[in-house]
């Protein structure tokens, strides 16, 4: 039988039953299916999404159905594979404990191959961005030429790490100077603590640059799940779920999330770039890497994203 081209996404219930219809788009569309039956004389491609735990009879149907070239997926791995992330709702240890992923975590030359790239491209950076540090510290200092001498430039701050593990991170300080204790614990893009040199600063991301110096100490990696406060990291500990498997991997200056999503001011924000974290986890690659970098860029240069 030859089939159309435009695929057709069936979402089925634990009993078999059609739930949903979508196009590739993830659009809902209607059809003259009725039951997974219907499925089997149609010149439609379809691709039918279950979800664990299904009955021995709907697996049959199942099984009948892949062996006739409709394509089977489970919920899960349909999330992944069409969202590039992971939903961090349905997943658990187990999960991670059975998932033939996370192949960075066991694998040596990986880690070298990665600390190699973030030291060789950290200290070329620094090399070549050095003017750039100069004036940015510079205008830092001029924007309170009062407090020129005592005024800091660079804001330090405790951030966790790579298998829970507190670090100092810096960068350029882009706010007033503020008790954190006062003031919101999540900052915005019109936060009134930012400076106009801060402003100029964040929208180029000129006020991570610092963290190469991270980087080079080995704290950090140029990609990876960006590090959190570790007053706000502890809290999300206990309200997101699996949310410690983000320290599996060194933080980075910046990663998926931060050129996936917008920008983070909440809890469900930050839920919703932990789904991301997780997925570059679970997928690591060095491909995935220069994409990122390459995202990041792009974002830079047009002034979008986080």
């Amino acid at each position: 039988m030859i089939r159309n081209s435009q695929k057709t996404l069936i979402f089925i219930d634990f009993n078999g039953n059609i739930e949903a219809v979508f196009n590739e788009n993830l659009e809902a569309k209607t059809c003259a299916f009725k039951s997974l039956d219907d499925l089997r004389e149609t010149d439609e491609v379809l691709e039918i999404i279950y979800k664990s735990f299904i009955s021995s009879d709907v697996l049959d149907k199942l099984f009948e159905l892949k062996l006739l070239g409709i394509n089977i997926i489970e919920y899960f791995d349909f999330f992944e594979q069409y969202q590039g992330k992971i939903n961090i709702d349905i997943i658990s240890k187990e999960w991670f404990l059975k998932s033939k992923e996370f192949k960075l975590l066991h694998s040596n030359f990986s880690k070298c191959f990665k600390r190699s790239f973030d030291l060789i491209t950290s200290i070329s950076l620094l090399i070549l961005l050095l003017p750039l540090f100069l004036l940015t510290y510079i205008c830092i200092k001029l924007e309170t030429p009062k407090e020129f001498f005592s005024s800091p430039a660079f804001f330090k701050q405790k951030r966790i790490g790579l298998l829970g593990k507190e670090f100092t991170i810096i960068k350029f300080r882009s706010m007033k100077i503020h008790d954190p204790k006062i003031y919101s614990k999540y900052s915005s893009k019109d936060d009134k603590r930012i400076t106009k040199v801060g402003k100029i600063i964040r929208k180029l991301r000129i006020d991570e640059l610092p963290q190469l110096f991270n980087v080079i100490k080995g704290d950090m990696s140029l990609i990876g799940p960006r590090p959190e406060w570790n007053e706000l990291g502890k809290e999300y500990e206990q309200l997101l779920n699996l949310y410690t498997l983000r320290y599996a991997m060194k933080p980075g200056i910046t990663g998926l999330a931060q050129v996936m999503y917008s920008y983070g001011a909440n809890l469900d924000d930050a839920k919703r770039k932990l789904e991301y974290d997780i997925y570059y986890i679970e997928y690591f690659s060095f491909l995935l890497d220069l994409i990122i970098i390459f995202k990041t860029i792009k974002i830079v240069v047009f002034g979008r994203g986080v």
